[in-house]
């Protein structure tokens, strides 16, 4: 059997590795839609990607940005970035702990996925990078999108649980001045 076959999905759209499916090919004329989006949407995304970098550093000033840069103190960028990291490590193995009654897999997509919906809520708005955490994951594990997505609920609500038992201690052990208490 050959990747694309009905067994066999394909792992990209449009990229053929069969006789039968010559749009992967070197050298063929087959026109796959598929195939053809793929080439124009990076360089679409480079394009959007440019416009607005030059609009957020056309007015920088590159002498004094280079000067701050020299004065810098780069100590802490490799612990914060290892900090990071295993921050989202630990996210991963939480949300692997709440699939384990669905479906058990290896940590690698759920750490990729993790890592996607992340990067997408910090440049989306409305946190979307939560739908995009479980599309992510639902599209390297055979398990369906709102599965995913309702593991991503029940993370949510614990967290909303554990800030509100940190605030519930903090009250209970803070003394507050008397305008506070009134």
């Amino acid at each position: 059997e050959y990747i694309g076959s009905p067994r066999i999905p394909r792992p990209w759209p449009g990229i053929g590795f069969s006789p039968s499916d010559p749009a992967g090919l070197p050298g063929s004329s087959h026109r796959d839609p598929h195939l053809l989006m793929m080439r124009w949407k990076p360089w679409l995304g480079l394009l959007v990607s440019a416009v607005f970098l030059y609009l957020s550093f056309r007015k920088v000033d590159w002498s004094e940005m280079g000067s701050a840069l020299g004065q810098a103190s780069y100590r802490y960028v490799l612990p914060s970035i290892a900090l990071v990291m295993a921050g989202f490590w630990i996210r991963a193995l939480r949300w692997r702990v709440l699939l384990k009654p669905i479906r058990t897999g290896p940590m690698h997509p759920l750490f990729g996925a993790t890592m996607i919906g992340f990067m997408a809520n910090n440049v989306l708005p409305a946190r979307l990078g939560e739908f995009i955490r479980a599309d992510a994951l639902a599209r390297v594990i055979p398990i369906r999108r709102s599965t995913v997505f309702a593991t991503i609920i029940v993370e949510r609500l614990f967290d909303g649980l554990a800030l509100l038992l940190f605030l519930v201690g903090t009250l209970a052990f803070s003394s507050f001045p008397g305008w506070v208490r009134r």
